[in-house]
Order: structure tokens, then sequence, then C-alpha cells
């Protein structure tokens, strides 16, 4: 048996980890039964589009779920369409944080730009 126990945690932190695709998808399978864990850390993983679309999967099911962190992966518009087509049916999910290095240069560069006009 090789799931994963995540009945006691109400925060788990595996940010870079390099779990990818198959570590989430083993997360999801876990999420989709837990009542506990509130916030989940999944920063600079290698998680691609398969393993957000499973991630994204569990939180039509998981409703304590209110922070998930997924910044810095390979996740592109399909794996971003499944994690955003779950939160029609999570209403407890409160922050997502999911940008890309390129994302956050180009948020930085804006900024800058503003403060200088």
């Amino acid at each position: 048996h090789n799931s994963i126990s995540l009945s006691k945690l109400s925060s788990l932190d595996l940010s870079a980890n390099r779990i990818g695709n198959l570590g989430a998808k083993a997360l999801a399978r876990a999420l989709k039964v837990n009542s506990n864990i509130q916030s989940l850390f999944l920063e600079h993983n290698r998680i691609g589009n398969v393993g957000a679309c499973a991630l994204g999967f569990a939180l039509k099911l998981n409703s304590k779920l209110t922070e998930l962190d997924l910044e810095n992966n390979r996740i592109f518009s399909v794996g971003n369409l499944g994690i955003l087509e779950s939160m029609k049916f999570n209403s407890a999910m409160r922050k997502l944080c999911n940008r890309t290095r390129r994302q956050v240069r180009l948020d930085l560069e804006r900024r800058i730009a503003m403060m200088s006009t």
C-alpha cells in the first residue's frame, strides 16, 4: 500500500523536493480523502500539467485546503485550467499562487517601470 497519509497534518511544505508529476499525483490521491490539511506548499517541484490537473481534480473534493502554492513549476495553460476549474467546486480556497519565474520577472519589470515614471 503506497498511499501518503496526511491525516494529522494541517500544513505541508514540500518545496524544492522535485516531486514532479508522480509526486503531485500521489498528493492528489491523499488530498481527496484528507480532512485536516489547510496549507500546501509545492514551489520549485517540477510539477507539470499532468500533476496540476491531478491536484485540480482533488481540490474539487477537498473542502479544507485554503492555501496552495505552486509557484515556479512547469505548469502551463492546460494545468492552470485544471486548477482553476476546481475553484468552481472549492469554496474553501483563499490563496492560490501559481506564477512562473518569467511571470515574476515581468511583474517586477512592470513595478520598476511604474516607479520610474
